[in-house]
C-alpha cells in the first residue's frame, strides 16, 4: 500500500509534467505568432512600397493631375481646418 507522501509525490510530479507541456505549448504559440507577426509586417512593408513606386510612376506621367489632387486636398484640409477653428472660437468666445 502506498503511504501518503508517495500519492503526493505521484500528484506532484504529474502537475509538474503537466505544467512542463503547457509551458512548452505556450512558446511553441507564441514564437508561431511571433513568426506570422513578422511576415505579416513584411507583407504591408512590401505592400506600402509598391504603392508608393506606383504613385511615383503616376505622378511622372501625369504631373498635372497629381499638382490638381495636391491642390485639391489642400484645400479641403484647409477649409476643415478653418471650420473647425472657427466653431472653437465661437465656443470660447
Amino acid at each position: 500500500m502506498r503511504t501518503m507522501h508517495e500519492n503526493v509525490d505521484t500528484v506532484n510530479r504529474l502537475l509538474d509534467r503537466g505544467v512542463d507541456r503547457v509551458r512548452e505549448e505556450m512558446a511553441d504559440a507564441a514564437e508561431r505568432a511571433m513568426r506570422q507577426t513578422k511576415r505579416a509586417i513584411r507583407r504591408g512593408r512590401h505592400q506600402v512600397e509598391r504603392g508608393l513606386d506606383e504613385a511615383r510612376v503616376r505622378v511622372r506621367n501625369e504631373p498635372g493631375r497629381a499638382l490638381a489632387i495636391a491642390f485639391a486636398a489642400g484645400a479641403v484640409v484647409g477649409a476643415l481646418t478653418l471650420v473647425s477653428v472657427t466653431r472653437r472660437m465661437r465656443r470660447h468666445a
